[in-house]
């Protein structure tokens, strides 16, 4: 879908995203929705007038879509009937034993696909997380993508996305929740009213505070030997550091198969660091009523970096960001890790820093697995090729060399 982007960097706006919505799925069973990724926000950076621009990535992008659903058997079961052509049609081998004797029998089809999604049996997921290595099953976020010509959406349940949100229990979603998102809040708005107030305070309240704990916590260095802890760091310093969260550990930076200016993109590009901004002033207000000394003010040092943040780094105020990580990261977490292990620990910051980055690279590679086996080979594979072909990557360049 080739788009222009407005000054701010928007490549469309939230009436375009509710009308295609509607126009695309089936809305009964949709809590919330919300659009991100390359398709919606401009990632080219500023080039020189007359300089090539081939280190930017098209505009040319399929718009990402997250789909929160409260039903998603019911959901999936919908979407097949309105859309058959954005699922993969197995071969009959891959159903388990005894499903259908026709793999086109429709209602066999649809419980094949959504089995899986229902986190609360115990029988489902079988087909598909059998596929998942043993080590890295359990990190499997529950997401479903399907793949069309303009869009790829991820179908969720509304539990599974609250977990994320609430706890990092996957660091998958809830890192793409960390950047600038497009919230679709009037589609299906008269339904699900409650369950969506849910997500969204877990966002403001929970999420986003807690990202901005730890990129607080990771940016702090110790006192001096003037014995002074107060910190400070720019706008662009600080962002960045949010944005490098949901990517520690990600295999795919690790392999060069993703644009290694990725979260330079996500801030510097235009209009993202007043997104970023606005985004996290909830969080901020969030830190400063729970008595944390913080001073934004600004430095005089250009666009990129006219903020500057200062905060005190004592052991009250680290006891503070410490308090407002997800449960299962928090410092009685670590603390009951000490206990539990007779060697040596590292220090809490570098103790949190490993779990989330363990964290994203299990949720990453289970997610990529399964996406291979639900949206099919082929399909997999030209989103692949459509992703590496964006330009940055080791990959792109040596594959893609002349065609981005």
């Amino acid at each position: 879908m080739a788009t222009s982007a407005t000054d701010d960097g928007e490549l469309v706006n939230n009436k375009h995203l509710e009308n295609l919505v509607q126009e695309t799925l089936p809305l009964s069973e949709i809590v919330y929705c919300f659009a991100y990724g390359s398709g919606v926000f401009s990632q080219a950076l500023t080039v020189p007038q007359n300089s090539s621009n081939s280190e930017n990535p098209t505009n040319n992008n399929l718009i990402d879509l997250i789909v929160v659903v409260r039903d998603s058997r019911k959901f999936h079961h919908e979407n097949y009937t309105k859309n058959p052509s954005h699922y993969w049609t197995p071969p009959r081998w891959m159903f388990p034993a005894g499903t259908a004797k026709d793999y086109k029998d429709h209602d066999a089809l649809v419980s094949w696909f959504t089995s899986w999604q229902q986190p609360q049996q115990q029988q489902i997921r079988s087909t598909l997380t059998g596929l998942i290595p043993l080590n890295i099953r359990g990190g499997d976020p529950g997401v479903y993508f399907n793949v069309t010509d303009s869009i790829k959406y991820g179908v969720v349940q509304v539990e599974d996305f609250m977990q994320d949100l609430s706890d990092w229990k996957y660091m998958y979603l809830a890192g793409r929740a960390h950047k600038p998102i497009l919230p679709l809040l009037d589609l299906n708005k008269e339904r699900h009213v409650n369950q969506r107030q849910q997500i969204i305070n877990a966002q403001e309240q929970i999420n986003l505070p807690a990202a901005l704990s730890a990129a607080l916590l990771f940016l702090s260095r110790a006192p001096g030997k003037d014995g002074k802890s107060v910190q400070s760091c720019s706008d662009l310093q600080l962002f960045s550091m949010i944005a490098e969260l949901s990517y520690r550990g990600d295999y795919r930076m690790q392999m060069a198969a993703e644009d290694p200016k990725k979260v330079q993109r996500l801030v510097q590009s235009a209009g993202q660091l007043k997104r970023f901004q606005s985004l996290y002033q909830p969080a901020v207000e969030h830190l400063l009523s729970n008595g944390f000394s913080m001073d934004i003010g600004n430095n005089n040092r250009g666009d990129q970096n006219k903020r500057l943040w200062t905060w005190d780094s004592s052991l009250q105020s680290q006891s503070i960001l410490e308090s407002n990580l997800p449960p299962s990261l928090s410092k009685s977490s670590y603390n009951i890790n000490q206990s539990n292990n007779a060697g040596s620990v590292p220090p809490f910051a570098d103790w949190l820093s490993l779990q989330i980055a363990n964290r994203v690279r299990t949720s990453a590679k289970a997610q990529s697995i399964k996406g291979i086996v639900t949206a099919g080979p082929s399909t997999a594979l030209r989103y692949a090729a459509r992703k590496l072909s964006k330009g940055g990557s080791v990959w792109s360049k040596l594959l893609f060399r002349g065609h981005t």
